[in-house]
C-alpha cells in the first residue's frame, strides 16, 4: 500500500506559489526596466542590454572555465559591440577581465565614443540586466579579474552562469549610452 506522505498543511497555497508564466515574465521586465530606469538607461541603451543580455546567456558552456573574457568579448561582438572588442585587443588590453576597466578608467573619452559608459553608486549584486560587471579576482595570487553580463537578478554569464561576488572589488559597471 502506497501512502501520501504529505500532509495537507505541507502542501502549497496560493499565497506560497511561486508565480510562472506570462504574470512572472511581466513582473521581471516591470522590475528589470525600473532598475534600468534608474540608473538612467534609455529605451535604445535597453535594447542593446537585451541584446547583450541573451548573447551571454546563449554563450553559456561554450567556454571553458577561466575564459570569461573570452566569453564576455564573444557576447559583445554578437550583441552589436564589435569596436569595442576591436579596441581592447589593438591596445593590448584583450587578454585579462580587469583590463578593460584599466583602460576605459585611463581612457574615458574611448568608452564615450564606443557608445558606452560607466555606471556609479551600483554594487555588482545591483547591476541591471545586460551591463557589463567587471571585478577584481576574488582569489589571492594572479588576478586576471572577471568580467559578466549581469543578469539582473545578482547573477552574471560569462564562461558559466554564477553568483557575481560581493567579496571581490568591482571595478566597474558599463552600459550602452543612451
Amino acid at each position: 500500500m502506497i501512502t501520501n506522505l504529505r500532509s495537507p498543511a505541507s502542501e502549497p497555497t496560493q499565497a506560497t506559489k511561486k508565480p510562472y508564466g506570462p504574470s512572472a515574465a511581466s513582473a521581471d521586465r516591470t522590475r528589470h526596466a525600473a532598475a534600468r530606469a534608474k540608473v538612467g538607461v534609455g529605451p535604445d541603451a535597453a535594447a542593446k542590454m537585451d541584446k547583450l543580455h541573451d548573447a551571454a546567456a546563449k554563450g553559456v558552456g561554450n567556454f571553458p572555465n577561466g575564459a570569461g573574457y573570452r566569453a564576455a568579448k564573444a557576447a559583445l561582438q554578437q550583441a552589436g559591440f564589435p569596436e569595442v572588442v576591436n579596441e581592447l585587443n589593438t591596445r593590448g588590453h584583450g587578454t585579462k577581465a580587469r583590463q578593460f576597466a584599466e583602460y576605459f578608467d585611463k581612457n574615458p573619452d574611448r568608452l564615450a565614443a564606443l557608445g558606452l559608459r560607466k555606471l556609479e553608486g551600483v554594487t555588482a549584486a545591483d547591476a541591471p540586466k545586460g551591463s557589463i560587471v567587471v571585478q577584481e579576482s576574488s582569489r589571492p595570487g594572479g588576478n586576471p579579474g572577471r568580467i559578466s553580463i549581469a543578469d539582473g537578478n545578482g547573477r552574471g554569464f560569462d564562461f558559466s552562469a554564477g553568483k557575481l561576488s560581493s567579496s571581490a572589488k568591482l571595478l566597474g559597471v558599463y552600459v550602452p549610452a543612451n
